[in-house]
């Protein structure tokens, strides 16, 4: 077994269009890099559709794991706001 460690870079998911986001994650694993595709709120549908592109263009890709989750985020100064994010790790 391998001892070799691979990098991870990480993909923030906004508001473009999910193929973009795809062939930058194809592009971190053709140069033999573990990508990780971050949304939260309203962009994780984004993030979800990146990865199954990048799944059906590059053959080999595979989903190495997937975190969901709540994060709370000041919402002013009194308050604070739950939003939900998501992390897809790809290999």
């Amino acid at each position: 077994m391998s001892t070799e460690q691979v990098s991870e870079e990480v993909v923030f998911v906004g508001k473009k269009a999910p193929i973009l986001y795809a062939y930058s994650v194809i592009a971190l694993l053709n140069e033999g890099k573990r990508a990780v595709l971050k949304a939260r709120g309203r962009s994780i549908v984004t993030a979800v559709d990146a990865s199954q592109i990048a799944l059906l263009i590059r053959s080999g890709t595979k989903i190495e794991s997937v975190q969901v989750g709540t994060e709370l985020l000041p919402a002013n100064s009194e308050r604070q706001r739950r939003v939900s994010f998501i992390s897809i790790h790809l290999t």
